[in-house]
């Protein structure tokens, strides 16, 4: 079309560029010689283009700059010719719309596939996750129940205390289910308040401090760095963070976290 409408008119060159008539652009179709790119589409359509000159044409839809066509005359350019280059620019601004809906389209369908194979996922890791610690829930309480005579006070106490952590971390998997589900309703709501950061991290490491094993957890926590953020959700984000750190680390491995402020901003790091 293009081609044919250059020769229809006359026309020494033509070029589509995509992008806004005051912003970037990106040429995507040249075709002749190369019209000025820095020419600017007029507020009112001109009555004429003298030889030589470049015309440009802003493409819109819903009052939305699409792309510039522009167009260097051969010889002049009277009003009909001028609304005939109106018309092409009209015919390719509805090609260019229907083909960045088919491509919105597309990236909207691959979303959902990436999303539900994310689920898929999830849900897989969660399901086995979550029979670790049910399983050791319920394997130390019948121990409990059925030696409980037997074992010395010391052993009720540490077994006990694994049933605890065990019950935390079956807490914190039907945590991020939930979350999961919120997230995916797209209802997830965050309380944002400011938290100190460190104070959080601590809390959190102090309360996993019995379930390391072998691994040794360094600290590297200034105090005092606050943010702005919900502070469940962040427990719960150092939480995964530290514990899969450790669960995916050789035993007597060196695990780290860290939280420090650099240029107004807060790091977590968490590194194993």
């Amino acid at each position: 079309m293009a081609v044919q409408l250059s020769d229809e008119l006359g026309l020494e060159g033509l070029s589509l560029a995509v992008g806004t008539a005051r912003g970037p652009e990106r040429a995507i179709f040249t075709h002749g010689s190369r019209p000025d790119p820095t020419s600017r589409p007029a507020n009112r359509r001109p009555e004429r283009v003298p030889p030589g000159a470049t015309v440009a044409l802003d493409l819109h839809r819903a009052e939305r700059s699409i792309a510039v066509l522009r167009a260097v005359a051969g010889g002049e350019l009277d009003a009909s010719a001028i609304e005939l280059l109106e018309v092409a620019g009209e015919m390719i601004t509805s090609t260019i719309v229907a083909g960045r809906s088919i491509e919105q389209q597309q990236e909207a369908v691959n979303r959902l596939e990436s999303l539900d194979e994310l689920k898929t996922t999830f849900l897989g890791v969660a399901s086995h996750e979550l029979r670790t610690p049910a399983t050791a829930i319920a394997g130390l309480a019948t121990l409990l129940a059925t030696r409980w005579e037997v074992l010395s006070e010391d052993d009720r106490r540490a077994f006990a205390s694994r049933i605890a952590t065990n019950a935390d971390s079956l807490n914190a998997l039907v945590q991020d289910l939930l979350d999961f589900a919120r997230l995916e309703r797209g209802d997830l709501q965050l309380a944002l308040a400011p938290v100190v950061l460190s104070d959080a991290v601590d809390a959190v490491l102090d309360r996993l401090d019995g379930v390391w094993g072998s691994h040794h957890v360094a600290r590297a926590i200034e105090p005092g760095i606050e943010v702005l953020g919900d502070v469940s959700a962040l427990e719960r984000i150092v939480t995964n963070l530290v514990s899969n750190a450790v669960k995916f680390s050789p035993p007597d491995a060196d695990v780290s976290v860290s939280v420090h402020e650099r240029g107004g901003r807060a790091f977590l790091s968490v590194d194993d």
